[in-house]
This record gives structure tokens, C-alpha cells and sequence, in this order.
């Protein structure tokens, strides 16, 4: 349903969404998902610099953004997490700022 942005973005997102699904008629709710990234990386900054920074700098103002929105660490992560699950989302997607697959264990072992 969102491409990124921040908890209180996929908020709005999914009112509307739940309006616009009343509106059409349609019988139970909808599936909300959204993404968003994070890095463990030992710099997670820089991590988060390097790949999705590198991947967005076609546009300055767009990768500025998701680097920043970037959940950095253990404490970041849980209070992401925690925060689409407050804001109704069914899914969330993490996708990592690094190309180490240890980033996925890693990651396991601090959200389940």
C-alpha cells in the first residue's frame, strides 16, 4: 500500500485507503503493507549513505529523506516496528541498507 515514508504517513495513508474501501462497497478491510529501510551496519549512517543514499541521489531532495528516515539500530528498529503495528499496518517489509545477508539474521533476532 506505501511505498516508504514514515509510521504516521502510512496513518493518513491507510484512512484513506479504508475510506476510499467503504466508499466503493467493498466487504471487510483492506490489506495494509508498507516498506521501509533499516541498517545494523557497525556505521549504520554510512551504510544507509552508501546504498539507499547511492540508489536515490538521482534525486538530492528524495535520498536526503529516506536516509534520514533510515531506522538506525536495535532501538530505531523495535520503535518502527512498533509504531506501523500502532498504526494499523497488516505488513511491513524491512529491506536492508547493506548487501551483508547477515543484516536479515541480524535483524530476525531483534523483531521476533
Amino acid at each position: 500500500m506505501m511505498g516508504g515514508g514514515p509510521p504516521e504517513m502510512f496513518g493518513a495513508a491507510r484512512e484513506k485507503l479504508e475510506a476510499a474501501w467503504r466508499e466503493a462497497g467493498r466487504e471487510g478491510t483492506p490489506y495494509k503493507a508498507s516498506l521501509t529501510y533499516y541498517s545494523l551496519a557497525e556505521d549504520p549512517e554510512a551504510a544507509a549513505r552508501a546504498s539507499i543514499g547511492n540508489y536515490y541521489s538521482f534525486v538530492p531532495q528524495y535520498e536526503e529523506m529516506v536516509v534520514a528516515g533510515t531506522a538506525k539500530g536495535p532501538d530505531e528498529i523495535r520503535a518502527r516496528v512498533r509504531a506501523f503495528e500502532e498504526q494499523g499496518a497488516d505488513e511491513l517489509i524491512m529491506f536492508p541498507a547493506t548487501t551483508d545477508p547477515a543484516q536479515v539474521d541480524e535483524l530476525a533476532s531483534i523483531v521476533l
